[in-house]
């Protein structure tokens, strides 16, 4: 719809205000759609894992953002949530500028080659704007959004992000609830190792997956000697004791990777 600007007359001076107020629809537009677009990117998730790629991939597009890692804080650790375009993300979770944002829930921006120090392992390109941006539930940080720009970022990619980040936020506690809900429902409440109906999945699962391979896989079953004499002489409580401590007792002698899940009353599969 631009006009052109090539007379001195009325026309002419009302053509390069028109095309500032096109160009400024224009933006406008874009905005939203961006805003919109990441939206649906993030009501569409519960899965943090999902959650993350769906949103980084929205904002790669939306903001022009070179990479970018989403953060999150899980029972007390910060974990790499997701990435894009990071070659070592895991480096992240130990970055001072990202333990900064969520110590004092305030934005970051980071500009070379004066305020920060890349790692030539972290990106495959060197950023001239990096960006640390505390994802905030209420006035909790829940997580930390880092996007890097080969370029200074524009004004609309600043809009984008801002409008995204309450959204975010949500979405973010949600899956984390999710997730906890999850570990929960996966527990025996007693022992605190998998129930039965999780163990027995996980069991369909190795097998199945050691039929395809070819790779062995051993099941080992045993139950506590005498146990209801334990209930029935000590009581209740002390019998729960000595599940726990079968329990404890059985874990060290495990591999990372083996499966322990409470069968039954005093019955352990592993």
């Amino acid at each position: 719809c631009m006009g052109p600007v090539d007379s001195t007359d009325g026309r002419g001076e009302v053509a390069a205000p028109f095309n500032r107020l096109v160009a400024g629809l224009s933006t406008s537009h874009q905005v939203s759609e961006g805003v919109k677009s990441l939206s649906k990117a993030l009501a569409a998730h519960l899965e943090l894992g999902a959650l993350a790629e769906a949103t980084l991939r929205e904002l790669s597009v939306r903001t022009g953002c070179d990479a970018a890692g989403l953060l999150v804080v899980a029972n007390g650790r910060v974990e790499v949530a997701g990435s894009h375009g990071v070659r070592d993300a895991e480096q992240l979770a130990s970055a001072q500028s990202v333990l900064n944002a969520l110590r004092t829930a305030q934005p970051t921006m980071l500009h070379l080659p004066a305020d920060v120090v890349v790692r030539g392992s972290l990106l495959d390109f060197i950023p001239l704007e990096v960006q640390v941006l505390p994802v905030l539930y209420g006035v909790v940080p829940v997580g930390v959004l880092v996007v890097a720009f080969a370029r200074t970022s524009s004004p609309e990619a600043g809009t984008v992000l801002n409008a995204t980040l309450p959204g975010l936020a949500v979405a973010l506690k949600n899956a984390l609830n999710h997730e906890d809900l999850q570990r929960v429902a996966a527990l025996d409440p007693l022992t605190g190792v998998y129930n039965r109906r999780f163990g027995l999945q996980r069991l369909t699962e190795e097998f199945g997956r050691s039929t395809r391979s070819g790779d062995p896989l051993g099941a080992l079953m045993f139950d506590l000697d005498h146990f209801k004499v334990v209930n029935d002489t000590y009581g209740h409580l002390v019998g729960d004791r000595v599940l726990q401590a079968g329990v404890r007792a059985t874990r060290p002698v495990l591999r990372e990777g083996d499966v322990l899940l409470r069968y039954g009353g005093e019955e352990v599969l592993v």
